[in-house]
């Protein structure tokens, strides 16, 4: 009795230790959300030079009760193709950068600088269904590999190391 008493407590201390830790990761010791930055460059896939008023958008979901609440920041690219962004929400970015006339790039970075997001020319002339979105220049459906390992699918991205 004593020993399941003893478990259910360490349990609960836990799982105190990680809604603050939760919490602390997201927002500083003053309750303020502590901002994160991301910095770097939008370029032709084929030609490595910049693009010029690519959207750029970070999309973060919440967490705890907020986990449903989906979260944008918006920017552009500037002439030179460079690019910063900030958010509190998170600690790493899901970047989702367009342009007309390029397939839109997916990208999950950690707050840095000197990304490289490169955006690939659209072949589709059609306008009724949009472009798969790239992830380092290539199809997202070619990025990932399932195999079954001991009765499990696993899951692997092949894109990851461009």
């Amino acid at each position: 009795m004593k020993k399941a008493a003893i478990l259910i407590a360490l349990a609960l201390l836990l799982i105190i230790v990680f809604i603050i830790w939760s919490y602390y990761s997201n927002y500083g010791i003053n309750g303020v959300s502590t901002e994160k930055n991301i910095s770097g460059q939008i370029l032709d896939c084929s030609t490595n030079l910049p693009i010029s008023g690519a959207q750029i958008k970070l999309v973060q979901s919440g967490f705890g009760i907020d986990q449903a609440k989906l979260y944008t920041y918006n920017t552009e690219s500037r002439e030179n193709g460079d690019f910063a962004i900030s958010w509190n929400v998170g600690n790493s970015a899901h970047i989702l950068a367009n342009k007309l006339g390029y397939q839109q790039a997916e990208q999950n970075e950690q707050p840095r600088g000197n990304i490289i997001i490169k955006l690939l020319k659209s072949t589709s002339s059609s306008q009724d269904k949009a472009p798969e979105s790239t992830h380092y220049c290539k199809p997202v459906s070619e990025c990932i590999q399932s195999q079954n390992q001991n009765g499990l699918t696993v899951y692997k991205d092949m894109c990851t190391h461009y």
